[in-house]
C-alpha cells in the first residue's frame, strides 16, 4: 500500500498485513434536525457552479468564519482521539455526525453532491475525500480525517492524517516528510518550506490551523473556495 509504487507481485497483495482496500458496507445517511441551518445543497445535493466574484468581508463574517473554524478543529481533535485499531470509519462519522449537531452545525459533506456521509476519511491509499464504511482500522494504518462545518451561514474545513496504533518508521517518515507547516511571517504573506525532491505531495498541515469559507462549500469538481481565510485558533 505505502511501500513500492511499482505494480505489486500477486504473492504481496497486502502491506503489514491489510489487504488492499475494497469498497466496504456504507450505512444510511445520518438525520440532521429540522432547526439546523442548513446550506443550499444539503436537500438538493446539487454542485454549486463556479463563481469567480470576490467578497469583502466585515468583521461580523470574519467572526462567524473564525467560528465556524474553531468548531471544525475541535471536531477533529476528538475524530482523532477515537480512530483506534477495532473502530470502523463509519464509527467516526456517527460521532463526528454527533458532535456538529449537538453545536448547532451542519456538516458540510453531507450530500455534497450526494456524498453520503458527515465527514470523509481516507485510509491508507485512498487520496482523499474517502467515504466512511465498515472497514476496521488496523494497528499500522494512517486515516486522513477531513471535517467540514456549516455554522452560521459560514463553512469551516480542515483535515489531518492520523496515525492509528503503532506505525512503521516508513509510514511515519512518509507523514513526516509530507507535513506542510504554515506561518504568517511579518510580511503577512505565506511561505512553504519545500518537501524532499523524493516527494511530490503535500499531506497535512499545522494541528490549529483551519480556514473558513464563506457562503459556498465549493465548486463543481474543482474545490476552489469563493473566499477562503486561514486562522490559527
Amino acid at each position: 500500500m505505502l511501500g513500492d509504487l511499482a505494480a505489486p507481485k500477486k504473492e504481496a497483495l497486502d502491506f503489514q498485513g491489510r489487504p488492499r482496500l475494497a469498497k466496504g458496507k456504507v450505512s444510511a445517511k445520518q438525520h440532521v434536525p429540522p432547526e439546523i441551518a442548513k446550506p443550499p445543497y444539503a436537500d438538493s445535493g446539487f454542485l454549486p457552479d463556479m463563481n469567480e466574484r470576490i467578497q469583502t468581508h466585515n468583521e461580523e463574517q470574519i467572526a462567524k468564519m473564525r467560528k465556524a473554524g474553531r468548531l471544525a478543529a475541535e471536531v477533529l481533535d476528538f475524530a482523532e482521539s477515537i480512530a483506534k485499531p477495532g473502530v470502523t470509519t463509519d464509527y467516526i462519522d456517527q460521532k463526528v455526525h454527533k458532535m456538529i449537531i449537538e453545536h448547532g452545525a451542519y456538516p458540510s459533506p453531507l450530500n455534497y453532491g450526494g456524498f453520503p456521509k458527515s465527514v470523509c476519511t481516507s485510509l491508507n491509499e485512498c487520496i482523499c475525500h474517502g467515504i466512511p464504511d465498515d472497514t476496521v482500522l488496523m494497528d499500522g494504518d494512517i486515516v486522513n480525517i477531513d471535517v467540514t462545518v456549516f455554522l452560521d451561514g459560514h463553512h469551516g474545513d480542515t483535515s489531518r492524517t492520523v496515525l492509528v496504533g503503532n506505525v512503521s518508521d516508513e509510514v511515519r517518515a512518509l507523514c513526516k516528510a509530507t507535513d506542510v507547516r504554515i506561518a504568517f511571517p511579518k510580511s503577512r504573506h505565506l511561505r512553504l518550506p519545500p518537501l524532499p525532491d523524493c516527494f511530490t505531495s503535500m499531506a497535512v498541515v499545522e494541528r490549529k490551523c483551519t480556514t473558513g469559507n464563506s457562503f459556498q462549500y465549493s465548486t463543481r469538481g474543482s474545490y476552489k473556495y469563493i473566499t477562503s481565510a486561514l486562522f490559527y485558533l
